[in-house]
Formats: structure tokens, sequence, C-alpha cells
């Protein structure tokens, strides 16, 4: 792969070859005339921050301008209306905008979901409505899609990020091969900056929900409580253009 994988967010890289970091998306990016071969064999060490806020600190906070003219917030042309007007049902009880992310996260992840993925393959807005109004049994790609996308309706600047899940432990290191590979999203926050959301329920493919879901998780809640999960290993392309099967 051109893109290095690394914890997000990486305060330290040292790695053999030609590297690029992007202060914008927090990518590491190879370049050079070989760079899909970038991370054959090799080995690096990165150093991160932990900087994954908790419920409490998400609840009170307000949508952020993440500096990007607007381009997160950004939604396309013929979208189902009826998507809207579910976005604003999911969030009705909802008082700030970190309450309506937790609400719409709470409601991907109830019961009226279910992970499969067997779901109708496509990133079309045919395929968003038909999971979201109909079928509602998708992967992660369709799961944090959706979030980023009702996200936007309700003006909170959303992206996707493809990387992977934490791996296995074996020992006193953890393995991370292609079988963790995951999608989820990243949802902007005055003064807590990008915030890792992952909206695919709890237990498929081995994902801990981040934030922690709220007790009534069946129904969107504005009083939550528990504290997140350690977040994903971020990498790859932060725009989620393609997907992962997790």
């Amino acid at each position: 792969s051109e893109w290095l994988p690394v914890p997000w967010a990486a305060k330290q890289i040292s790695a053999d070859g030609d590297w690029r970091y992007d202060p914008r998306t927090h990518a590491v990016v190879a370049v050079g005339s070989n760079r899909k071969l970038a991370t054959r064999d090799l080995t690096y060490s990165v150093t991160s921050w932990d900087l994954v806020p908790g419920s409490d600190s998400i609840a009170a906070a307000s949508a952020g301008d993440p500096g990007d003219g607007g381009l997160t917030t950004r939604l396309p042309s013929g979208l189902d209306p009826d998507l809207a007007e579910l976005a604003n049902d999911i969030i009705e009880r909802a008082t700030t905008d970190g309450e309506r992310a937790l609400a719409l996260t709470d409601w991907l992840r109830s019961d009226a979901f279910t992970y499969s993925t067997e779901g109708r393959p496509g990133s079309t807005l045919e395929t968003l409505a038909d999971f979201l109004l109909s079928s509602r049994s998708g992967y992660c790609e369709q799961f944090a899609g959706s979030l980023a996308a009702l996200a936007r309706m309700i003006n909170i600047p959303s992206r996707v990020v493809i990387g992977f899940l934490p791996g296995v432990r074996a020992d006193d290191q953890f393995e991370v091969s292609l079988r963790q590979a995951h999608a989820w999203t990243e949802l902007y926050f005055d003064g807590l900056g990008w915030v890792p959301f992952d909206p695919t329920p709890s237990g498929a493919t081995g994902v801990t929900p981040s934030p922690t879901p709220s007790e009534s998780s069946a129904e969107p809640s504005t009083q939550p409580t528990a504290g997140p999960s350690s977040s994903p290993e971020a990498t790859a392309d932060p725009t989620g253009s393609s997907g992962p099967d997790g």
C-alpha cells in the first residue's frame, strides 16, 4: 500500500522510505515511483496521541469548522427527501450537536439494523436510501457512510475513514491483517476536532463501539453516560472512496 497504517493521531514516525504527512487529514502517504509497494516487508515505529474524548464531552459539544471550505458538510444532489426527515426524527429529543451525533450512532447500532456481508452492494444514493429506509442490513461501509450522510444533513462535518480494527493479541503484541479491515466515521466538533464514531453494531467482526452506546440504544438517547472505548487504527483514504468488508 502507499498508505502507512498509523494509530490516530500520529506524533512521531520512524520508517524507511520517503513519506509525507498531511496535517489536514492526518494521513501518512508514500511518495516516489514505487508508492504501491511502500509498505511491503516494512518494519516501522509510530508514537501516537490518545485523543478520543469521553461521551460527556461529546454530548456537550457543538459542531465545528474543520477549515475545509465546506467539503465535509457537502451533500450530493438527488438524495431521497425522506432521509432528511428520518434524520430529524432520530434527533428529535437531542438538544446539542454532540447529543444528536450520539443519537444517530445509537440508532444505527440498535435492533432496527442487522449486520450482514450479504447486503446490497454499491455506494450509490439508491443504495444509501435502501439501507436506511428499507433493508437496514449491511456491513461497515454502509453503516459508516450512512452516519456520515445523516450527520451532514444536520450540519455536522463528517468523513468516512478506512482502516483497521485493533487486531488479535499475540503475547505482548497485536497482529493486524486484512481480516481486520474496517470503516468508521469521524465527526468534527468545536474544541474536540475529529472524533471517531463507529456505528457498526457491537460484536460485528470484532467491533467494540466507540463511543460506547447509551443504555437505551434502541431509542435515540439524550443522556449518554458511558465512556468511549479505544478507537480503531486509522489509515488509508479519509474520504472513504472505497470500503472493506468489515
